[in-house]
């Protein structure tokens, strides 16, 4: 399998990259302190078509495929995290949900604003991996009713549309587009990924038509769809990485100890070999998982491998990054500790831990191994 990219892909990347150099990289501890991005912010990234990569040209995207997106969030990710999660919720949660799940009136209704970014997705879903389904739908008379909460919902409060994963019946559930104005968010203060604004996600009696559902009823929990979320989630974990392995090395460049900048000494040179070793494994997985998604490949087993290598390397980067820094790097003058709580906080998403994901994986290989063999050939 070759790793080259297209000149579209290479073109979506450098844009992205010198974007998030100039204009977010500056500026993310500003706003990681405010817990918020700037207004107008959305409107840019959409301006550089980054609200619809994915999707069909017919309904306004870029039809890139998965490997541009996820190329495109690693990018985003190592200048400001929370907005390459927004981005990823946006584009491989909501919007793939509509395109893939919706009927031709839906799509031609909600995924226009979605792709020119005029309107903003998220994505409360639960139920993979034998996670529990905290919003429920009920058939009356009046239509569906949908009630219950989710916690950690990107841009809860922010989105103008949502796609919700209801259950309606026990260990299936059915998927429902929301408007603003259907659902209350109540914010969260979370530790990491903090402009991602992660809130509450409450729906409280709320009674729609079947025109707002996805797909068939107990036919929302769509494995494909989740598995380009754990790519790009992968992808957002290299980026933040990145950007630790990078501060990390800056600033082991300039202390001094004993006369010599800390880069001398043979272990913070190991820490450098294996950081730089781990995220590069680390996005090699995740674009082999992304390209075979893009061919029409089953990819869970590998887009779960990615998932779970890229946000613990992630992690160890950050970790080895806070080291360099010594005692600084736990304090709000440097960047090491934003990282670091992003990286934990990107481990958490589309299908809870990473203990579940190694056993989607397990599983996948066992049921493998259980296949016949060829018959010989005489």
């Amino acid at each position: 399998m070759r790793f080259d990219l297209t000149e579209d892909q290479e073109m979506l990347r450098q844009m992205t990259r010198d974007f998030a150099r100039s204009a977010l990289s500056p500026e993310a501890p500003a706003w990681d302190a405010a817990r918020a991005l700037p207004d107008g912010l959305w409107a840019t990234v959409a301006e550089l078509g980054l609200a619809g990569v994915c999707l069909a040209e017919r309904f306004g995207g870029a039809g890139m495929g998965l490997s541009a997106l996820a190329l495109a969030i690693e990018e985003l990710a190592v200048g400001e995290a929370g907005l390459a999660a927004t981005v990823l919720t946006h584009n491989a949660l909501c919007v793939a949900s509509i395109e893939r799940l919706g009927d031709d009136t839906q799509r031609k209704t909600w995924l226009p604003g979605l792709a020119s970014g005029k309107r903003l997705g998220t994505w409360a879903g639960g139920g993979f991996d034998g996670g529990p389904l905290t919003v429920r739908a009920t058939r009356t008379d009046a239509g569906w009713r949908l009630e219950g909460s989710l916690p950690a919902v990107s841009a809860a409060g922010r989105a103008d549309v949502a796609v919700v994963l209801a259950a309606t019946r026990p260990g299936a559930a059915t998927a429902f587009v929301l408007d603003r104005g259907d659902w209350q968010a109540v914010d969260a203060e979370t530790v990491g990924l903090r402009t991602a604004g992660l809130g509450e996600f409450v729906v409280d009696g709320l009674v729609l038509g079947d025109e707002r559902r996805l797909g068939p009823v107990h036919g929302g929990l769509v494995e494909a769809i989740v598995d380009r979320a754990r790519v790009c989630r992968a992808a957002l974990a290299v980026g933040i990485g990145r950007a630790a392995f990078a501060a990390g090395n800056t600033y082991a460049a300039e202390r001094k100890q004993f006369g010599r900048p800390l880069t001398d000494f043979q272990a913070i040179q190991w820490m450098i070999a294996d950081g730089a070793t781990e995220l590069d494994a680390a996005r090699l997985l995740y674009r082999r998982a992304a390209m075979l998604i893009d061919a029409g490949e089953p990819a869970t087993a590998e887009a779960a491998m990615a998932r779970v290598f890229a946000t613990e390397k992630a992690q160890a980067a950050c970790d080895r990054a806070l080291q360099m820094h010594g005692g600084y790097g736990y304090t709000r003058d440097y960047p090491a500790e934003r990282h670091w709580r992003d990286a934990y906080a990107a481990a958490v998403g589309e299908g809870t831990h990473n203990g579940l994901q190694r056993l989607r994986v397990a599983r996948a290989l066992l049921v493998e191994a259980a296949e016949p063999a060829p018959e010989a050939c005489h």
